[in-house]
């Protein structure tokens, strides 16, 4: 039977000696590591890059030969420095840090959005001696992800405009029934006044009386007027001035 990899191929052998069973394993997980679409790197607690598979490489660029050796800061944004003595720190207590999401630097100064999860590396005494660094590109999915932050962003703005909007219209609306209300006792007013004179003139034609309700009716009269000049007044029923 043949696992097929993507990087090294490993070929089981049932008849190993048991002495061989350990490269055997050591083997066939070089053989998974290599074929895993996620950059895999491992490093010691100084900093220093030990590994290094070819997914790594097709991520940031640098070949294994030109990484491993290196210090692991040159993947590191200088104003991000501050994470790796973070990371330093949880690893010497053991601790493992899933899905860390930041920003690497691949060769050539291109900067790389991505999920880190990083795990202690242990010696036989259960000494913490460095750690692996699963790593994975997630530049695609946080640009989608800022698209539709802008989008909600965008429609929240809108919403709250047309919500903005339908209040002004709101208070417009009430603002011109209160105007067309006082407008229509107004208008009634003088208009009852001139009625009432004018029915009693009609029973009544004492002169006394009559210049008297002449001059209400002149009066009422010019009241009317004015409020039809108000009427057309546009300016003064925009402001609520009446």
């Amino acid at each position: 039977m043949h696992l097929m990899t993507r990087g090294p191929t490993y070929t089981p052998t049932s008849q190993s000696p048991f002495g061989h069973r350990a490269e055997e394993a050591r083997a066939l997980l070089a053989a998974v590591v290599e074929s895993s679409d996620d950059a895999i790197i491992t490093k010691t607690l100084e900093g220093i890059i030990t590994f290094w598979n070819g997914a790594a490489e097709g991520l940031l660029g640098y070949t294994a030969t030109e990484a491993i050796g290196q210090s692991i800061t040159m993947l590191i944004p200088p104003e991000r420095l501050a994470e790796e003595q973070h990371i330093i720190k949880n690893l010497r207590a053991g601790n493992r840090i899933e899905h860390f999401e930041t920003v690497r630097i691949a060769k050539g100064g291109r900067q790389i959005e991505v999920a880190l999860t990083i795990s202690p590396i242990r010696d036989q005494n259960g000494r913490v001696v460095g750690a692996s660094k699963i790593m994975r590109d997630i530049t695609e999915r946080m640009r989608i992800e800022r698209s539709l932050q802008e989008l909600l962003g965008e429609r929240n703005r809108l919403l709250e405009s047309e919500r903005a909007a339908r209040s002004q219209a709101e208070r417009v609306s009430a603002t011109k029934d209160e105007f067309l209300a006082l407008l229509s006792h107004e208008l009634r007013t003088p208009l009852h006044a001139i009625l009432g004179w004018t029915q009693i003139l009609r029973r009544t034609a004492k002169p006394a009386d009559l210049a008297n309700g002449l001059e209400v009716i002149e009066r009422n009269v010019r009241a009317q007027n004015q409020l039809v000049d108000d009427l057309l007044d546009i300016n003064r029923i925009t402001a609520g001035q009446m």
